[in-house]
This record gives C-alpha cells, sequence and structure tokens, in this order.
C-alpha cells in the first residue's frame, strides 16, 4: 500500500485505486471505484425572522439588497463565521421551495427573499444543501458555484456548526464546539 501526501492524487490501497479526500469526506465520485455514502447528506437551519418591507427612497443607496417592491425577507442564523460564503449555491430550500439569498452572507445570519412562500413562519427548515420534499440543493451545486473541489464543500462548513451523525435515518450523536452527545431526535 503506498500512501499520498497530498489528498486529491490516487493512491494504492490494495488493488484499488483510491483518492483519499474521498475516503476521508466520504465524497461521490462517479469514477470512485470503492462504493461510498456522502459525509456530507445536508446543511440545515431554522428561519429566526420573517418580515414584510415596503421599498424607500430615503436610504435606498445605503440598503444592504434592493427593494424594487414589497417583499417578504426571513432571516436564517448562519453567516459568513459559519462558512456560509462558500456553502450556497445563491438559494435555499423552505417549505420545499427554493427562495433566493439576499445579498451576501453576514457575519452571523444570512437574509432570503420569502415573497414566493408566503406560508413560511419562524421555525421552519430551511435547507441550504440537501433535500426537502421533491426539491433538491447538492453540495455539487454549491461547489460549481464556488468553484470547489467536491470534497471543498465539506471542508468548509466551520466549527461553529454542530454535527449530526446519522446511521440511516437515526441521530447518532451530535457534536459541537461543547462536546458531543450520543443519540438524540432527528428534528
Amino acid at each position: 500500500m503506498s500512501v499520498s501526501p497530498v489528498g486529491d492524487r490516487p493512491v494504492r490501497l490494495g488493488t484499488v485505486p483510491v483518492v483519499l479526500c474521498v475516503v476521508i469526506y466520504g465524497v461521490y465520485r462517479a469514477e470512485s471505484p470503492v462504493p461510498l455514502t456522502a459525509a456530507l447528506r445536508g446543511l440545515k437551519t431554522r428561519l429566526i425572522a420573517e418580515k414584510e418591507i415596503e421599498p424607500r427612497e430615503r436610504f435606498a443607496a445605503d440598503a444592504p439588497f434592493p427593494v424594487p417592491a414589497p417583499m417578504r425577507i426571513g432571516v436564517v442564523p448562519m453567516g459568513s463565521s459559519d462558512g456560509m460564503l462558500s456553502l450556497h449555491a445563491g438559494r435555499v430550500l423552505v417549505r420545499g421551495r427554493s427562495v433566493p439569498i439576499l445579498s451576501g452572507p453576514s457575519l452571523e445570519h444570512t437574509r432570503v427573499d420569502l415573497t414566493a412562500v408566503p406560508d413560511a413562519r419562524v421555525g421552519d427548515e430551511v435547507v441550504v444543501i440537501g433535500r426537502q420534499g421533491e426539491a433538491e440543493i447538492p453540495p455539487s451545486a454549491v461547489a460549481a458555484r464556488h468553484r470547489l473541489a467536491p470534497h471543498g464543500v465539506a471542508l468548509s462548513v466551520r466549527e461553529r456548526v454542530a454535527r449530526v451523525y446519522l446511521s440511516g435515518e437515526q441521530v447518532v450523536s451530535v457534536r459541537t464546539r461543547l462536546g458531543t452527545t450520543s443519540g438524540g431526535p432527528t428534528a
């Protein structure tokens, strides 16, 4: 067996060539000879605020995003300090519908346009990466938008974001900056 110091270079494990980043991060590549399960199945959060806003002439030039017509905005508690600058596809999923991200993520939050989802409420699940109903934002779409290698998406998730480890659909453990717990609800 040979080992390569470069994570994206094929190495041999026995007689099967393997790319180390694929083994370590579980990122699926069609050409991988080893059956893998994706390590990054989803990146989800909750809507923490929603508000109706109207266009205004005063301070319009200073606004973080244009407001050409009345709109409904929402706030999610993920920002650039969580890695959100490289973790979005320009949109998120709310109630199974795709909604655009408004301007760039702030330090600790991101604003989304909820105008097309009038029934969205505080507490609703927001999918940044993954599936919600029939809609999906795959990690490959995020990687393409930010010109990242497939494993670059998983590496962009900062340590502030809790990790939920699953076996099938069962929560096995949750790791946060405060420590790790075993089991728990899947919500």
